[in-house]
């Protein structure tokens, strides 16, 4: 699955790219900005902001990258703006299916961070079920959660994989410059901001491909076509 990710990410790359970077490049600018003016702060505001920046435009480009991806499973290809109209067209439903799937997980991490982090995997594939079956946001829960059922551990796993790198980014973003005080600082902490978006959207080309291998005929075709890569 990672093999076939890396190959169906790649050959949408620029696609992709451009759809995540037109969010969350001028929001990086402008955090890394104001952290280059008060670097021994931390920046409330910038983190405020990027959180509202998730939280609003996160969803419509979930779902326009989920467009790509899913045309371009089905040997298709889609343009820019047929995929920005996808993603526009589906943020009420992935909103309301993150926010009512988050619920649940939130009430998990309360009670206890093992049972927060099940639910989070047994509703990780909420986002593809919205986009390709058009489903509200408990049946998009219930639909994950049934897709997932066999493979939690393995699913478990690749999202496990994916923090450990996003993590080494957030590490080496913040140890490198001091061993490289001639590189600028700005250029450095933007290039690492558009690295981490980039490898979000990596991931959710991963789980899409679990979700796309073992969704149920009823759905859709079952098999990933041979040409579509």
């Amino acid at each position: 699955k990672l093999a076939l990710a890396f190959r169906l990410y790649f050959t949408t790359f620029p696609l992709i790219a451009v759809l995540a970077l037109s969010v969350w490049l001028p929001v990086s600018c402008y955090i890394q900005v104001r952290e280059s003016e008060n670097p021994n702060e931390f920046d409330y505001f910038g983190f405020q902001l990027a959180y509202m920046t998730e939280f609003v435009f996160g969803p419509p480009l979930a779902g326009a990258v989920l467009a790509v991806l899913g045309a371009r499973l089905d040997g298709k290809r889609i343009g820019l703006w047929d995929a920005v109209r996808c993603g526009l067209g589906n943020w009420w439903p992935l909103f309301a299916a993150r926010c009512w799937s988050g619920f649940f997980v939130l009430l998990g991490l309360i009670a206890f961070i093992v049972p927060g982090v099940f639910l989070m995997v047994r509703y990780i594939l909420v986002e593809p079920v919205v986009v390709f079956e058009g489903a509200g946001a408990e049946r998009a829960r219930l639909r994950s959660q049934d897709l997932v059922r066999g493979r939690g551990v393995e699913v478990f796993l690749a999202g496990l994989m994916y923090l450990s790198v996003y993590i080494v980014l957030c590490v080496a973003s913040a140890i490198i410059p001091g061993f490289y005080p001639e590189v600028d600082g700005l250029l450095f902490g933007l290039a690492f901001a558009c690295s981490e978006v980039l490898l979000g959207m990596f991931f959710i080309c991963w789980l899409l491909i679990y979700y796309w291998e073992h969704r149920r005929p009823a759905f859709a075709t079952e098999t990933i076509p041979g040409d579509a890569l």
